[in-house]
C-alpha cells in the first residue's frame, strides 16, 4: 500500500501564475523529505525544507526578511502561527485553519481556495498603483490651484470648487477597483471581480 499526498487541483497552475508574477515559492513542511520533494516534483517547485519545526519556520521567514525581502506565509495549523505573525503578511485557510492561525493572520481564505491569491497580489498591486496616482493626482490639482489663486488667476472659491472637484475625481477612480477583472486559475473564473472573492483581509497589501 502506497500512501501519497493529493494536491488540489489549482495548486500547481497557481505556483506558475505566482512565478510570472515575480513571486518566488517555497514549501516548509514537517514532512520526510521524500513527501517534501514529490509535492515539489508535482508543483514544478525548486524551493523546499522539510522536517520543519515551527522556529524553523520563523528563522527562515526572518533570514528573508534580513534580506529585504517582503515575505507572505501561507498556513494552517496551530504550529504556523508564530510564522504567521512573523511574516509581513500571514494568509490562513478558514475551513481547515486553526483559530490561532487564523487570529495571526492578515488574510483568511475563507473558501480555503488558494486559487484566489494570484488575483489577490493582483488586486493589491492595483490598490497600490490607484493610491499612488490619486496622491500625484491631488498633489497636482492642489498646487495648480493654489499658483493660480496667489497670482490672482482665480478668486479663492473657484480655489475650493476645483479642490471638490480633485476629491470627485478620486474617488470616482478609487471605485472603478470594484469591478477590476480576477487574475484567474481557470477560464470559468477569468471574469470574477474583487467583490465576488471570498477572504477577509486587514492589511494585507502593506508585502507588496
Amino acid at each position: 500500500m502506497i500512501l501519497a499526498d493529493v494536491l488540489r487541483p489549482e495548486s500547481r497552475e497557481t505556483v506558475e501564475i505566482l512565478k510570472g508574477l515575480g513571486i518566488k515559492s517555497t514549501l516548509l513542511t514537517g514532512d520526510n523529505e521524500n513527501s517534501a520533494g514529490h509535492v515539489c516534483r508535482e508543483l514544478n517547485l525548486s524551493n523546499f525544507m522539510f522536517n520543519c519545526l515551527p522556529e524553523d519556520k520563523s528563522e527562515y521567514i526572518g533570514q528573508r526578511q534580513l534580506d529585504e525581502n517582503k515575505v507572505a506565509m501561507i498556513g494552517d495549523g496551530i504550529n504556523d502561527a508564530p510564522s504567521l505573525k512573523k511574516a509581513n503578511v500571514g494568509i490562513a485557510m478558514a475551513s481547515i485553519g486553526s483559530d490561532v492561525s487564523i487570529e495571526a493572520a492578515n488574510i483568511t481564505l475563507i473558501n480555503d481556495n488558494i486559487g484566489d491569491l494570484p488575483h489577490l497580489i493582483a488586486i493589491s498591486r492595483q490598490t497600490i498603483k490607484t493610491i499612488n496616482i490619486n496622491i500625484a493626482f491631488s498633489l497636482v490639482l492642489n498646487i495648480t490651484a493654489m499658483i493660480l489663486a496667489v497670482l490672482g488667476v482665480i478668486d479663492p472659491i473657484s480655489g475650493a470648487l476645483i479642490h471638490n472637484i480633485g476629491s470627485v475625481v478620486v474617488i470616482i477612480y478609487s471605485g472603478l477597483m470594484v469591478n477590476y477583472k480576477r487574475l484567474g486559475i481557470t477560464k470559468n473564473i477569468n471574469k470574477k471581480s474583487f467583490k465576488d472573492m471570498n477572504i477577509k483581509t486587514h492589511g494585507g497589501a502593506k508585502w507588496l
